[in-house]
């Protein structure tokens, strides 16, 4: 048992071939499950199954309301940027002052455009406003991740603007005073 727990723990690195194989076979079922446009549109629904729950226990129904406000942002889906490239919708460009700099903060903590599909295509440590593709392998598998990637950006953007708004404003009830950059 001591063995095979070690072997699990530590395997054995010295079959090149048989390594490769195995994570050609995980990016293979990793792209197969998470690239395909339900997937997508599935993982929208994190906003309501994982994080109202969460939202609703600290802050209280006044959470739905924030979120619906920040939720806004869907109905840009499909826009196109000023160059007229296509582009995901983002809360970014709507925010200003002490909003904006919250959210880039997060931005700059790998909070909001670090996901689990930029992981896998270990494409997380450029920020995807900046990614330019690179080999036509990489650019393949950017696009299969495209969907997912973005529809969780958004996700982490919504969820993490929705609780700022509902802290900022409970700190604000509360008497802190607010503090502003000089």
């Amino acid at each position: 048992m001591k063995d095979r727990v070690e072997n699990v723990l530590s395997p054995d690195r010295t079959d090149a071939m048989a390594t490769k194989f195995a994570n050609v076979l995980g990016s293979a079922s990793f792209f197969y499950y998470m690239s395909a446009p339900a997937s997508a549109l599935t993982n929208l629904t994190g906003l309501y199954v994982f994080g109202m729950p969460v939202l609703n226990g600290e802050f209280g129904g006044k959470a739905n309301l924030a979120l619906a406000k920040n939720m806004n942002i869907f109905k840009a889906v499909g826009t196109t940027d000023k160059d007229g490239k296509f582009t995901f919708p983002t809360l970014l460009s709507k925010l200003t002052g002490h909003r904006r700099d919250a959210y880039m903060e997060a931005l700059r903590r790998g909070k909001i455009d670090t996901t689990l599909t930029y992981d896998t295509l270990q494409l997380s440590r450029t920020p995807s406003e900046q990614y330019d593709g690179g080999s036509t392998t990489t650019k393949i598998m950017n696009a299969m991740g495209y969907l997912f990637h973005h529809s969780e950006k958004l996700n982490r953007e919504v969820m993490f603007m929705t609780a700022y708004d509902l802290a900022y404003d409970r700190a604000t009830k509360d008497g802190r005073v607010v503090k502003t950059a000089q």
